[in-house]
């Protein structure tokens, strides 16, 4: 509130002409005020408040009366309108900062802090995207560097400013002509910056088939870090999965010391992987090694969200109801608690696991319970997976229906996002043996 004591004096002072330096400059604003009807103030009180003599804290009368002198109805009525006047310069130099070539280290100080308090993710993408659209490469290079933008540090597994962001970003590039995605895509993404706080936090499943697929292949061609050709390898041959490949080709990291260094969602997904390549050779033996191996590298600090996320997916692909049950029998409480819910989306995942647990064991009135109060909506909460595990959902929801006309709903449901998805795994058999 201080702030705005200075802006009080240096108004005050532009309406009178003249600055407040001395009592006798206080004098003379004594006399303007009383000219002007306002009679209940001071000399020593306006001594006070310009600092010529020890001064208190302003009381709301004294600040109620300078307001009003300035044609304000009282002191917050001031600082009300000041606020909206001080937006529209912040708004006006966040505009002027399109138009520059480069950003300054005092400007990208400024840009931190009015990102920070205003809570939005909106800045920072409309300057993405005028430089997008003006080809200013080095400028997004600059954007993007956490050195520049403090927002975009990893303190934390999960960074919801970065989160957002990358989803906001997609938005764009999805929504840009073909043509134009093509000629530019390859600018932006040898910049590994940007990779790294969009193109690997946005994991756009539903995606794999379209633009976000495309965005992976041209990645291939890059030079890159062991984790980044980990992360590829394993979207792709898990794009080779969801696609109902012959094959899909084994992904055996050799290095563990240097794999289990890698963010805990990229680990999870490693093992997610191997269960996957485990069930498709037939192999038990793998598969309990595999599984042995996950559970004995769930450690204090381990994320447990991020942890099981990818994991899960890959026993909801290759129906490991069993292991699901284990997972959510003895973690849920880690997942879905105030430290490390993420989404409404783990809310919807892990009680339509349960859901599916309870059908597997024939506790149908549990099921039908649970499945009742799910709300599929609250997967729009959740940029990244949106939609996907509405499949999964439809799949349950067919199953517990008893009437032939509920179930047509459901499979109809199922047949519009395996259409959306384009993924050859989700035909009517994949939904008709789900449980079998």
């Amino acid at each position: 509130m201080n702030n705005f004591y200075t802006h009080l004096r240096i108004d005050i002072e532009k309406r009178i002409g003249f600055k407040i330096v001395s009592t006798t400059d206080a004098m003379l604003l004594l006399k303007i005020l009383q000219e002007n009807n306002i009679e209940n103030i001071s000399l020593s009180t306006l001594r006070r408040f310009w600092n010529l003599i020890p001064m208190r804290k302003a009381n709301n009368a004294t600040l109620d009366v300078l307001a009003r002198f300035l044609d304000y109805k009282s002191f917050l009525d001031y600082v009300k309108q000041k606020n909206n006047y001080e937006k529209w310069l912040v708004d006006a130099e966040i505009q002027k900062l399109k138009f520059k070539e480069t950003i300054s280290a005092d400007e990208f100080k400024f840009l931190s802090l009015m990102i920070a308090t205003s809570e939005s993710n909106h800045i920072f993408v409309s300057l993405f995207e005028h430089a997008f659209h003006h080809e200013k490469w080095d400028y997004i290079v600059a954007l993007f560097d956490d050195n520049n933008i403090t927002l975009l540090k990893k303190d934390d597994p999960i960074n919801h400013f970065q989160t957002n962001t990358a989803y906001l970003i997609f938005i764009f590039l999805y929504s840009i002509p073909k043509t134009n995605f093509i000629s530019k895509i390859d600018k932006l993404l040898v910049n590994k910056n940007f990779r790294d706080n969009v193109i690997y936090i946005y994991i756009d499943v539903m995606g794999l088939n379209k633009r976000y697929g495309a965005i992976l292949t041209e990645i291939q061609k890059l030079s890159l870090t062991n984790e980044e050709r980990l992360f590829l390898n394993l979207i792709n041959g898990l794009k080779l999965c969801l696609n109902k490949a012959n094959k899909i080709p084994e992904i055996t990291y050799l290095n563990l010391d240097e794999l289990h260094t890698f963010p805990d969602v990229l680990i999870g997904r490693y093992y997610g992987y191997q269960m996957l390549y485990a069930e498709q050779e037939n192999c038990k033996e793998t598969e309990e090694i595999v599984w042995s191996k996950f559970l004995s590298l769930i450690k204090t600090e381990t994320h447990i969200r991020q942890y099981f996320h990818e994991f899960i997916h890959a026993l909801l692909l290759i129906k490991k109801i069993e292991n699901l049950n284990y997972l959510l029998e003895n973690y849920f409480e880690y997942i879905i608690d105030k430290l490390h819910l993420h989404s409404y989306l783990d809310l919807f995942i892990y009680n339509l696991i349960d859901v599916m647990v309870c059908y597997k064991n024939n506790d149908l009135k549990r099921a039908n319970h649970i499945f009742n109060n799910l709300d599929s909506n609250t997967t729009k909460y959740s940029p990244s997976y949106t939609d996907y595990y509405v499949i999964f959902y439809a799949i349950t929801g067919y199953h517990l229906a008893t009437q032939l006309e509920e179930k047509n709903v459901f499979k109809l449901r199922y047949i519009e996002y395996a259409k959306i998805t384009k993924f050859t795994l989700f035909d009517l058999e994949f939904l008709e043996t789900y449980f079998d």
